[in-house]
């Protein structure tokens, strides 16, 4: 048994690092409006975030039941049987991996791009063997610089958010995108809207994999629950400034013109000066760092739960 020692604010630190709001908003929420048109974006992290409350409900049930470092492998093992446990596993962490690896490949574009020093690949790989340091080293070093980096994120996100909010295109706040109809009526790509919003979502399972280092029982449930009533919120806060920023007739366009103008960043700079576009693309970096990370210590839970077990079948 993996030793005890993380309570829930450990938790929702390493899901939050996962999930990476920062990118979110840099990345998810401007290809979103890029790619599928849709002004009704904020209102679908709301419905997206109902929709993943209630799936929660039996997988933290059984986090709290039957508490493993590799949950997916432990569920379907303990559920369906050991063929379908070792699938599970398998599965996840393919995907996991796949997540991080594609991490540091953004780290490396990004940062290549905003440097003009060096080759991506190059700083892919200085990412890829910091998270190894990282990974080798006390595993309070990884919480601390997770919590320092997260908290920074956040206030930054809520930076631009107040400068969206209390500087709106023509003075006004526009409730637009968050009706129905601005969702709903352009029903040709909405489901793009939601799956790119679900993809916003993915690391909010990773704390069930801390389950048997909680201080208590419950520490995982109450991280995850803290994660779902927060990001949902945050995430449409972020989408609908955006809108209010630019109008929202123009949106769309500001958006899939990105690229070009740095937008968001944009009301970084007319909020707050150049200073800060600076700091917050460093977030922007540091934010992809930390999720390859937080996946990283969940790889190495799946690795560490599985290989422990003797007999296949035994999932807890």
């Amino acid at each position: 048994m993996i030793r005890r020692h993380i309570n829930s604010f450990n938790a929702l630190q390493f899901m939050v690092g996962a999930t990476s709001p920062m990118a979110v908003l840099v990345g998810g929420v401007v290809n979103t409006y890029a790619t599928t048109g849709v002004l009704g974006t904020p209102l679908a992290f709301l419905v997206v975030g109902a929709a993943l409350a209630l799936l929660m409900v039996g997988y933290l049930a059984m986090t709290n039941r039957e508490g493993n470092a590799a949950p997916a492998y432990a569920f379907l093992g303990l559920g369906l049987g050991p063929s379908w446990g070792i699938a599970g596993g398998v599965l996840m962490f393919a995907a996991t991996n796949a997540i991080q690896i594609s991490l540091y490949g953004l780290f490396g574009a990004t940062t290549a791009e905003l440097t003009g020093v060096g080759h991506w690949t190059g700083w892919a790989l200085a990412a890829w063997g910091l998270v190894a340091v990282f990974g080798l080293a006390n595993f309070s070093l990884g919480k601390v610089f997770i919590a320092v980096v997260g908290v920074a994120e956040l206030v930054m996100i809520g930076a631009v958010i107040l400068a969206a909010f209390t500087h709106p295109h023509d003075g006004q706040v526009s409730a637009a995108p968050m009706t129905v109809g601005a969702l709903w009526d352009q029903r040709a790509t909405v489901g793009g809207v939601f799956a790119l919003t679900v993809a916003a979502f993915v690391g909010v399972e990773s704390g069930a994999a801390y389950a048997e280092e909680g201080k208590t029982d419950k520490t995982m449930v109450h991280a995850t629950v803290a994660t779902l009533l927060v990001l949902p919120v945050l995430y449409c806060a972020m989408a609908w400034a955006l809108p209010v920023w630019t109008g929202p007739d123009q949106i769309v366009a500001e958006a899939r013109n990105a690229g070009h103008t740095g937008f968001p960043f944009t009301i970084v700079a007319a909020g707050y000066g150049g200073g800060m576009v600076a700091l917050a693309q460093l977030l922007m970096l540091t934010s992809f760092f930390i999720s390859a990370l937080s996946f990283h210590q969940v790889i190495g839970r799946y690795v560490h739960a599985i290989a422990r077990e003797g007999d296949p079948g035994v999932a807890g």
